[in-house]
Formats: structure tokens, sequence, C-alpha cells
């Protein structure tokens, strides 16, 4: 539907002074009211339209010229819909905002590759109205707030042109768009994270030891990752594992333990046999 700002905030669009024509899609009335209201204090920029639903962004669009698309990134068919169609003709910029919690690093990268201009947070007035100017000018622009939030599943190790390294923090090194992984790592990388062996997890999934380990050493070189304690964290920052994940302390392999024994009873062994033989040089000492 098309909008007047003067409808939420008391003002009016000004159509001489307005250069960047907006339109806001959301299911939440307030936040598309509250959008409008806002954005009506900044001269240049307009709401011309709003729309709760997909179907109701393109009749707007299709009768009043739109230059950039504030979109509630929860209405992600909608979203994915509008990026196939800018990828493939003229389209207004996009701008997609968060109303909540930060999704994973993934999302957010796999979004701004697939077109997204910015990333918001709607409760950031500054911000919003900084998103529809820059990507109007042709810019990506993500929020200060979020592009820290990406910047930390950022591996911090480059290459220098001199062969050596500039080197971050290990433990922060993450692969921002995660590794495609098959079914099978994907079912090994969540027992990996409950902290099995590789014995457990061929047993658990009734495929052999040597199978497994296969496995294993596959996510570590896709994922780059020194161990098992570094593979998981990995993964939970580029979102193949749940952010709530627990690091499960590695379950001892039997084998570990089976030798562990033995070396116990062996040197107890070996302590009881080196003290008989001392009784038996102190009685022939005797007998001397």
């Amino acid at each position: 539907m098309s909008v007047d700002a003067g409808h939420y905030c008391g003002g009016h669009l000004d159509d001489a002074e307005t250069t960047m024509r907006i339109a806001v899609a959301t299911p939440e009335s307030v936040v598309r009211a509250g959008i409008a209201c806002l954005m009506a204090a900044e001269p240049e920029i307009g709401v011309v339209a709003t729309a709760d639903s997909g179907h109701e962004l393109r009749v707007a669009m299709g009768s009043t010229p739109v230059d950039v698309v504030v979109i509630d990134l929860d209405m992600g068919d909608v979203v994915v819909e509008l990026l196939r169609e800018k990828s493939e003709a003229a389209f207004p910029a996009v701008v997609g905002f968060l109303n909540g919690e930060a999704p994973p690093v993934r999302t957010l990268s796999n979004l701004i590759k697939a077109g997204l201009d910015g990333i918001v947070r709607v409760n950031r007035v500054d911000d919003v109205a900084r998103a529809i100017r820059e990507t109007h000018r042709g810019s990506v622009w993500v929020s200060p707030a979020l592009g820290a939030h990406v910047l930390r599943g950022v591996d911090l190790s480059w290459s220098r042109s001199d062969g050596g390294s500039i080197a971050g923090d290990p433990d922060q090194a993450v692969v921002v768009s995660g590794p495609r992984l098959t079914a099978t790592e994907r079912s090994v990388l969540h027992l990996v994270a409950d902290g099995y062996t590789d014995r457990t997890i061929a047993e658990q999934t009734r495929r052999t030891g040597r199978t497994i380990k296969y496995h294993v050493s596959n996510l570590l070189t896709k994922f780059q990752a020194r161990n098992r304690a570094h593979l998981v964290n990995l993964a939970i920052r580029t979102g193949d594992l749940p952010a709530n994940v627990a690091i499960a302390p590695e379950e001892p392999d039997r084998t570990t333990r089976d030798s562990q024994v033995v070396d116990r009873v062996c040197s107890c062994r070996s302590s009881s046999f080196g003290d008989t033989g001392k009784e038996r040089e102190t009685h022939a000492g005797a007998v001397k």
C-alpha cells in the first residue's frame, strides 16, 4: 500500500526534497509504522509504500517507483525471491533488517553473496538511514554491530607476499561460509561434538573404524581444523553445529584404556619381582 509518513507522525512527504523512495516490508505493523515515522525525519528519504507480504510488496512496487526495499529478514522466502529477481534484471537496492538476534555468520555471508545490499538492526535508526543512503549509491553496507559479529567469525590468518603469515588468534579462526558436507560427514560431526571416539562412532553408525577415520580426516581438512575440539568450534561458528552445543570431553578409546590397564599391571608385577629379588639377595648374604 502507498503510505504517507504524516499518517503516522503528523508530518508529510515533500516530493521536491525526496530523492530516495523506499518500500518497507514486514508482517509487523508496529515496525512498519515505526520505520515510516523515523524516516520522516530524513528529508531526502521518503517511505512511498509498505507491505506485510510478498504479494503486497510486488503490487506496491508495480504501481510506485521504488529505489530501496527495506525488508524484514524473517520474510525469508520473499527475500530469496527478491534477490533472485535482482540478479536477473535492474532492481531496487535491497536492505534487510533484523528485529532480534543475529543469525549465524554463514547466513549473513550467504545473503550478501546472493546480492543483499545492506543488513541493519531495525532498532538502530541512524544505521537504517545510513544503509538506505549507501545502498542507494550502489555500495554494500552492514551495520557496524553486525559487522563486528561477522568479523569475529573470520579467519584472521592471511598470507603475506613474502610467503610469511599474519596470524590472528587461531582459536578465533573460522571459515565464514562453511564447507559443503555430506550427510554422513554431518552425522559424524555431531557425534564428534558429543565426545565420542572413532570406535564408538563406528559402532553407532554401523560402519568400520577405518571409514570413520576417513570421514573425520575429511572434516578436519574441510574446516582446516587442528584437532577435534577446534573442529567443533569452527563448525559452531559456521552454523554447521548449533551455537548452544556443549563440547564434550573426548571419550577415552578402549584400546587406550586397555593399554593403560596393562601398563599398570606390568608395573605392579615388575615391582613385585624386584622386591622378591632383593629378598633373595638378602637371604643369600645371610647364608654366606
